[in-house]
């Protein structure tokens, strides 16, 4: 994981996660010393954003375990033509040439068609239509609907155990609804997810506070 310092016109510093680096932007005139103060006083949570790009970004040719819905799996690495497989444990073809990028954009393709059929399946068990569903990156949410009643869900759903995405999808089937977090939203999603509170309160951080097996 990388640092980047960005320069830029903007007021305050500020930090957030881009793709597998630590992005923090400053004030064009910020000094050297003013930047590594702040990162001193963030310290905390650039370090439980290293876990979780761990995590989200695997490095499928030296990590011994990958988190897969919610369990830890084995990665097993076997010589033959590249590939990924994806079952009780994760095996990782390799004939000596492909990088561990090959085998991220693979674990994408997999992610999306079992997020896919995963919240298929969760959504034909409630009585809300919605337009198109995609998968696809992204870091802000989990997932999103759409004014045009289409629902996007994030890749990294598929690190969570299954109830937390049962409660994500039931989240975006209520917006489809009730468009803002109003109380009206609210009673709308417990009536799809009783349990919402109790999964939401327990997964919040989960990237970030769970350990290996």
């Amino acid at each position: 994981m990388e640092i980047i310092i960005k320069k830029e016109r903007r007021q305050s510093l500020r930090l957030s996660v881009k793709q597998q680096n630590i992005l923090c932007q400053v004030p064009i005139n910020t000094s050297s010393k003013e930047i590594d103060s702040f990162l001193s006083l963030n310290n905390d949570w650039i370090s439980k954003q290293h876990k979780v790009i761990k995590i989200l970004y695997p490095n499928f040719l030296s990590d011994t375990k990958m988190l897969w819905l919610g369990q830890w799996l084995d990665i097993v690495v076997s010589k033959g033509k590249p590939d990924l497989i994806i079952d009780k444990q994760v095996v990782v073809c390799w004939d000596g040439d492909k990088d561990n990028k090959y085998y991220l954009k693979k674990l994408e393709k997999i992610q999306k068609e079992k997020l896919y059929e995963l919240i298929k399946k969760c959504t034909s068990s409630h009585p809300i239509t919605y337009n198109e569903l995609k998968i696809k990156k992204m870091n802000a949410s989990y997932g999103r609907c759409h004014s045009n009643g289409n629902l996007s869900f994030s890749t990294r759903l598929s690190h969570y155990p299954i109830e937390f995405i049962e409660m994500v999808v039931a989240h975006e089937l209520a917006h489809c609804i009730e468009m803002n977090h109003s109380p009206a939203f609210y009673k709308v999603l417990k009536s799809l997810y009783p349990n919402y509170d109790v999964i939401h309160k327990q997964y919040k951080h989960y990237l970030q506070e769970v350990t290996y097996d």
